[in-house]
């Protein structure tokens, strides 16, 4: 009842070729990619077909390559595992990044009316411990339970 999961990357194509990010856009596989496939497919063992739930995200690069290491089509073809588009990417990222600057720059502005300058970096080393100290609680506390998660699935 063990469940495996095979993740492949797709083969080169010709956006990899010249450097070019593609992203979100379906490009296929190139030449020296296919090439590259094949004779991985002879160097490699890769489990049998019979019994895999194929899934791709359903570009064009990704479907190849694994028509070329299986001869094998997809069984399900899942669009959320695809790159994000870059433009969007950078808007969350900087949009996020701006929240939690401008959350940690009221904090810092708040605390320094609250202890004088020349106290700040005994503050800071009174409570640097204990702050620390619970970030590694709730660290380990956060990778015990998806480890117990992943024990409990597997019973």
């Amino acid at each position: 009842d063990q469940m495996r999961l095979v993740l492949l990357r797709h083969g080169r194509t010709a956006a990899n070729e010249a450097r070019l990010y593609c992203g979100a856009t379906d490009v296929a596989l190139s030449e020296a990619g296919r090439s590259q496939l094949l004779a991985r497919r002879e160097r490699v063992r890769y489990p049998e077909v019979d019994g895999l739930l194929r899934v791709t995200s359903g570009m064009l690069r990704a479907d190849e390559t694994l028509r070329i290491l299986f001869g094998a089509e997809p069984e399900l073809r899942l669009p959320g595992l695809r790159e994000m588009n870059f433009g969007r990417f950078v808007l969350y990222t900087a949009v996020g990044a701006g929240i939690w600057n401008a959350i940690l720059a009221f904090l810092g502005w708040y605390l320094h009316k609250l202890v004088p300058l020349s106290k700040l970096n005994e503050q800071v080393a009174l409570y640097e411990k204990p702050i620390i100290g619970g970030i590694i609680v709730v660290a380990v506390a956060a990778i015990g339970y998806l480890f117990y998660q992943a024990y409990k699935g597997k019973k």
